[in-house]
């Protein structure tokens, strides 16, 4: 395990060194952040990004890991809105992946006719993104449930054993496949998470 942590920090100074000296302070203010939130230091992480964003460097993805961070934090709104500054982005993949967040978190809050739209534009971005599709889908039978169950005048629908079911299959899907999606942090130590 040290030899992995020593062989990820030379790499990151390695990194640094090449980049040039205006953009080490970002770059070492956005690692820091992603190390402190793979630890779950959330609100230190929120600090190093913030300091990130004072240099006006790669913008787009520090609103995007911000984003992860309030989700984490249960912060739905805060959350939207970093993904919203992160979709100006000309980098495709990362728009794919803040139109499947926002989706997720669309899911979460039962709006799904949003979820489903941003389900979309994902898909639109990278039409491989799998659990954009299974989510997309998941969003889709929820709304219909949701719609299916709406009182209408004075004759509300009973659930029946069959629609349960569907609801207990829906649920676990959920479970299943439900999540903000980050990137992996190969190198920290386990120690350290």
């Amino acid at each position: 395990m040290e030899h992995a942590l020593r062989r990820s920090s030379l790499t990151l100074a390695l990194l640094l060194f090449l980049t040039g000296c205006g953009q080490t302070k970002p770059m070492f203010h956005v690692a820091m952040g992603n190390y402190r939130y793979e630890q779950g230091r959330y609100h230190e992480a929120v600090a190093q990004y913030i300091a990130a964003l004072r240099y006006e460097y790669q913008e787009e993805t520090i609103y995007y890991n911000l984003g992860a961070v309030y989700s984490a934090l249960g912060e739905a709104y805060p959350a939207l809105q970093m993904w919203d500054y992160s979709m100006e982005s000309s980098n495709l993949g990362l728009r794919s992946r803040s139109f499947y967040n926002r989706g997720v978190i669309f899911q979460q809050l039962g709006q799904y006719d949003e979820a489903i739209a941003a389900y979309r534009e994902a898909l639109l971005l990278n039409p491989q993104n799998f659990l954009a599709k299974v989510n997309l889908e998941v969003s889709q039978i929820s709304r219909q449930e949701v719609r299916n169950n709406q009182p209408s005048g004075s004759n509300e629908k009973s659930i029946d054993d069959s629609t349960g079911r569907v609801l207990d299959y829906l649920k676990r899907r959920k479970a299943i496949f439900i999540g903000v999606q980050k990137e992996e942090r190969a190198w920290i130590d386990e120690k350290d998470r």
